[in-house]
């Protein structure tokens, strides 16, 4: 009985020293990864951005195929979500939420794991001489409890491989994509134009399908006038954010009319504009953009808020996406 009494103590002490070590253990825990990748920003950044995409490249995904995923909110950036269930103890149950999203910039979640607390899982992405080096972080608070603690010294060892492998399978990704780049940046007189043009606030995963909706029945339109369509199909983007986008397809013509219905005439008028051109697919050219606002800063403009792309390669013609021509036009204040 003495021995058992013993092994008794023996253990609450074992057990006693655990739990109080634990308090003095750190509450807060940082698990990071980087990986400097051979590709612009934007083609990264658009592979986390959509958690659709994440089958691609994430190792968990990976681990189990099967899992069970359900998403919610909108296609990509602030409040795109989705949770997951699965019986691998690796993978687990959990969800997941997009916070904050800036493009080229910055992905920050929100993720919940097997009931713990929730944790901030970010993504920074740095401009490097040979790509962009991307950041991959875990912050959690393990709380009060002992035992959590305990797990937390442990974390790094147990997640950071799962970030590595997953930066490795961006890397491979990413390598077979067609890769869009950004050409010549200019200021220049802008003509003036005559259009028309149908306009509406829609989500951006539904813009292919609304312009090519739009371009049809403008065209119908104009044929009936007898309007010779004078260059390359346009879209004004009046506003931008992750859910919805007010933009405006628009077709230019030899002469002015005012429409009807749906359809408006449009005169944009002479004015001082910065040209950008672009060439790759048109999911990329938000570097184009961002390319366009740093050389603004750089040469002290003001640029206007309403920018437009003109889409110049007909993909009907020219299948290597490399290749398509965008231009992207901004006024100059």
């Amino acid at each position: 009985m003495k021995v058992l009494k013993y092994i008794l103590w023996g253990l609450l002490t074992v057990v006693a020293l655990v739990i109080v070590i634990g308090l003095f253990l750190p509450r807060q825990i940082h698990v990071e990864r980087s990986r400097v990748i051979d590709a612009p920003a934007n083609l990264i950044f658009d592979q986390i951005n959509s958690l659709k995409k994440w089958s691609a490249w994430s190792p968990w995904h990976r681990i189990d195929p099967n899992m069970k995923i359900n998403y919610f909110g909108p296609e990509s950036g602030h409040g795109a979500g989705y949770t997951w269930s699965s019986d691998n103890d690796s993978v687990g149950n959990g969800k997941m939420v997009i916070a904050i999203s800036e493009p080229g910039r910055r992905i920050s979640t929100s993720m919940e794991f097997m009931e713990n607390h929730p944790s901030s899982i970010n993504f920074l992405f740095t401009p490097e001489k040979n790509g962009t080096k991307v950041t991959w972080t875990l912050d959690s608070d393990m709380g009060m409890n002992p035992f959590m603690r305990w797990m937390g010294l442990m974390m790094d060892k147990f997640t950071g491989p799962h970030f590595e492998a997953g930066l490795r399978n961006l890397d491979s990704l990413v390598k077979t994509m067609p890769r869009g780049h950004v050409g010549s940046i200019a200021m220049m007189e802008y003509p003036g134009a005559n259009a028309l043009s149908i306009r509406g606030t829609i989500a951006p995963k539904d813009i292919p399908m609304v312009m090519a909706r739009d371009y049809s029945e403008i065209m119908k339109y104009a044929g009936s006038k007898g309007l010779v369509m004078k260059g390359a199909p346009f879209a004004i983007y009046h506003t931008w954010s992750d859910t919805t986008t007010d933009m405006e397809s628009a077709l230019p013509y030899d002469k002015a009319d005012p429409g009807s219905g749906r359809i408006r005439g449009l005169v944009i008028p002479k004015g001082t504009v910065v040209r950008c051109e672009f060439f790759g697919p048109y999911e990329q050219s938000m570097m184009a953009h961002m390319a366009v606002e740093q050389w603004a800063k750089d040469n002290g403009k003001k640029l206007g808020d309403e920018p437009w792309e003109e889409y110049v390669t007909d993909p009907g013609t020219e299948p290597d996406q490399s290749k398509w021509l965008t231009r992207i036009y901004y006024w100059v204040k």
